[in-house]
């Protein structure tokens, strides 16, 4: 009888240290979602902009190379 009350007891502490460390855990995990959440929005914009970036120089490209191949002769008359 004295045997399982001290089981009890032993048993009732680390389910209170299991408990513990799944809050921790749980919290830990929260935090990190939010990190990620954070990371991915982080990485669409980075996209976006690359994309919108590579759209200007593609069309910087094009207006330079017709200002080569034009006849135009800038200042002359």
């Amino acid at each position: 009888m004295v045997q399982k009350k001290k089981d009890n007891e032993v048993l009732g502490v680390e389910k209170e240290t299991l408990v513990m460390q799944v809050a921790k855990l749980e919290k830990e995990l929260s935090e990190e979602r939010t990190k990620s959440e954070g990371l991915e929005k982080q990485l669409a914009e980075q996209m976006r902009n690359i994309k919108m970036l590579n759209n200007e120089t593609k069309d910087l490209d094009k207006l330079l190379t017709m200002g080569r191949t034009s006849n135009v002769t800038w200042g002359k008359h």
